[in-house]
């Protein structure tokens, strides 16, 4: 009671307690199942960091896009920093030694993420959705 008061404790419990549940629990099952200690890790972890790196290039892309037709003098850099994004993510590939597994692995990704969206999309498209008032009721 002290402590809280001294605020030395946080007020409120974090409120993202599922997430932090859920990755924590992910990373005991790998350790427990010995798949922590593996090199196929490392070829995930590399292919997680190179797929950051392509989401990070396409929205700088598209923030180069969007300054581009709001005709800003540093429309250069949304193009500039997404070129070196880019640049960094293939240049990751090229020197990963399971370069294969890799791109399956980002394909995979990038197909579930695909068939995924079009079901949002598909879903949320519907008549009733367009009028967000009879939505939430």
């Amino acid at each position: 009671s002290e402590l809280a008061e001294e605020r030395i404790l946080p007020q409120s419990v974090n409120k993202n307690w599922l997430v932090i549940a859920i990755l924590s629990s992910t990373i005991g099952v790998m350790m427990i199942t010995g798949f922590a200690g593996e090199q196929i890790l490392e070829a995930r972890i590399k292919a997680s960091i190179i797929l950051w790196l392509i989401y990070l290039s396409l929205r700088n892309f598209s923030a180069g896009s969007l300054l581009r037709n709001e005709g800003s003098v540093m429309k250069f850099l949304g193009y500039l920093t997404g070129g070196a994004y880019f640049f960094a993510g293939v240049v990751l590939v090229m020197a990963s030694a399971r370069m294969e597994y890799i791109f399956w692995f980002i394909l995979v990704i990038f197909t579930g993420a695909v068939i995924l969206s079009s079901i949002w999309t598909t879903a949320y498209s519907s008549k009733e959705s367009q009028n967000p008032i009879s939505r939430r009721m």
